[in-house]
């Protein structure tokens, strides 16, 4: 079928081809005939201007009808004039010759004429009486007597217009793109012919040996080689997908080897208040992957995890910064909710004592993966020095029973966390300054009235607010949800017209991305921070922006009491900062 599919490709691409060059050769021959015989036609006007002047000229002098028309007479049956006219001042045709009728031209025909005034020369004033004489002594030397109108044959009534040259010009092109033709068909088939005999070659033969001796054109050689190189090709991935089925397996049962090593480690140790946790997770992990699936809100399950964790926050005084993103992040997943929820309390538990002191950022992300599937990605980043200790060291997963408890290695916290996490399926990465849980997830298809709502409740105050983003997308999400909050919205796009609006209306507070902190020629932060300064109400500025480093700038420092929002929104955060206002 794509033989056949190709071939008439093939084919119909060369008929266009083919067409076109026609075409393209006809109308180049048109053209240059229409061209040459223009020229031709142009020279015998300008002849007949010069040859008849004379007698022209006489014979409007005297306005002799007759011998005007002795003088037109050598015109008459003249296939390449149409038609020439004699008029006088009046425009009165005095003499004329039309030929359209013996060239076929009707008289409807619009026709191009060439036009030349007949001019009394002073020469011819001798002959004319005395009171003439007096009379054209008087006035110009020079005078109008007439015209003459000249109107060429057109190409196409001319006998220029040759079909017989056009023909052989068209059969001259057709051949040899014909016998082209030819011999590429003959080609195919014959290629057609060298294929199907190495094909039943190749199923009589017994061997390879006598498949290859049979071979006696160069194209079978070439298609043998190109085999040739294609098992070979195919036979090196079988072994390297072998060789990584065998790693694969071996990683598997070194991960089963680390967690019996790991339980056997913690029976040993001495816990005190962490021994439910790990009573918990052994209960887990002794469970099958597919016992108790449950449906739950994958964001509700998040944030009631992280409600159980805000009071140890609140006691080793580190800032747990949430964040979600996704397209899948407000629908029910499947999977096991008990599981699922002491993982994420096994490590980020554990990570808040780390962080003692610091911000402690973690971004949920759920998206789409293929249908239902899709994939939650934890990412975890903080500043505390162990933490980024221990990213550095790639050690805060490691296990090594001879190794002491401590942070970064054989912490049993984050160990049994990862152990839960391969539970299900998932797997965790480090990274420059921080490191990402990965795992999947089954999401539940839902009408869309049936995907949980974001409730977004407005303030209980009033706000003006003021809004630049240069990113549009952002912007609009922003401004949506600062019209839920029930905030006074107006916008700003471009720099200069902040300080415009500034200048004329009252806000509660700026909202801009961490472009706005960059100078520009037309405008710097410090001539920014002086027209804030002259205002009587002074606007509380909130940077909006994916770059949590730009809060240690110096820049960021300038703005002194300045508010930090990290992207992507969440609607919730952006309503206890307004509400703090």
């Amino acid at each position: 079928m794509k033989q056949i599919r190709f071939t008439r490709q093939f084919n119909f691409a060369y008929a266009l081809t083919f067409f076109i060059v026609l075409a393209s050769v006809n109308y180049i021959f048109y053209k240059y005939q229409e061209s040459s015989h223009d020229n031709q036609q142009s020279k015998l006007c300008e002849l007949i201007f010069t040859n008849l002047s004379p007698g022209l000229e006489y014979g409007l002098s005297f306005g002799n009808k007759s011998d005007l028309e002795q003088t037109l007479y050598p015109l008459r049956n003249n296939p390449d004039i149409a038609y020439v006219k004699i008029v006088d001042n009046q425009d009165t045709t005095v003499a004329q010759v039309d030929n359209r009728g013996l060239v076929g031209i009707s008289q409807d025909v619009e026709l191009q004429t060439l036009n030349r005034d007949i001019i009394q020369r002073s020469g011819y004033t001798q002959q004319l009486d005395l009171s003439e004489r007096l009379l054209s002594q008087q006035e110009s030397s020079d005078r109008k007597l007439g015209q003459i109108q000249i109107a060429a044959t057109p190409f196409n009534f001319s006998h220029q217009n040759n079909k017989a040259s056009l023909i052989t010009i068209n059969i001259a092109l057709i051949l040899p793109l014909l016998i082209f033709w030819i011999y590429l068909k003959l080609r195919q088939g014959h290629q057609k012919k060298v294929v199907k005999k190495l094909i039943d070659i190749l199923n009589d033969s017994k061997n390879y040996q006598a498949f290859k001796s049979n071979l006696k054109t160069s194209e079978g050689s070439e298609l043998l080689q190109a085999v040739e190189h294609q098992v070979i090709k195919t036979q090196n991935l079988r072994h390297q997908l072998n060789l990584l089925k065998s790693e694969v397996q071996q990683a598997r049962l070194d991960a089963n080897t680390e967690l019996h090593e790991f339980i056997g480690f913690i029976t040993q140790q001495d816990f005190n208040t962490s021994i439910n946790n790990l009573m918990l997770f052994y209960d887990i992990i002794k469970h099958p992957v597919q016992k108790d699936k449950d449906k739950v809100w994958c964001r509700d399950l998040i944030t009631q995890t992280l409600t159980e964790l805000s009071d140890k926050a609140k006691e080793q005084k580190t800032l747990l910064q949430d964040s979600f993103s996704g397209n899948r992040m407000n629908y029910q997943i499947e999977t096991d909710a008990k599981a699922f929820k002491q993982m994420l309390k096994l490590l980020l538990q554990e990570l808040i004592t780390i962080c003692q002191g610091y911000n402690l950022n973690v971004h949920f992300d759920l998206r789409q993966d293929y249908q239902v599937s899709a994939v939650l990605r934890i990412s975890l980043s903080s500043k505390a020095p162990d933490f980024i200790k221990a990213i550095k060291a790639q050690s805060l997963f490691q296990f090594d029973e001879e190794l002491p408890v401590t942070v970064s290695s054989n912490n049993i916290q984050l160990i049994s966390a990862k152990h839960i996490l391969r539970k299900f399926g998932g797997e965790y990465f480090y990274f420059s300054d921080e490191f990402r849980f990965e795992l999947p997830l089954t999401t539940l298809e839902l009408p869309d009235d049936k995907v949980q709502p974001e409730p977004i409740a407005p303030l209980s105050v009033k706000l003006s607010v003021l809004v630049y983003d240069s990113d549009p997308i952002d912007k609009m999400v922003l401004i949506g949800y600062l019209n839920k909050l029930g905030a006074e919205v107006d916008k700003a796009t471009t720099k200069q017209v902040i300080l415009q609006k500034l200048r004329h209306d009252n806000y509660d507070a700026i909202l801009v991305n961490s472009d706005f902190l960059k100078d520009a020629q037309s405008f710097t932060v410090d001539k920014f921070l002086q027209e804030i300064e002259e205002l009587e109400s002074k606007p509380q500025i909130i940077i909006v922006s994916h770059n949590h480093s730009i809060t240690e700038s110096e820049i960021f420092q300038k703005l002194g009491t300045a508010k930090f929002i990290s992207k992507p929104v969440d609607p919730k955060k952006l309503g206890r900062v307004l509400s703090s206002l």
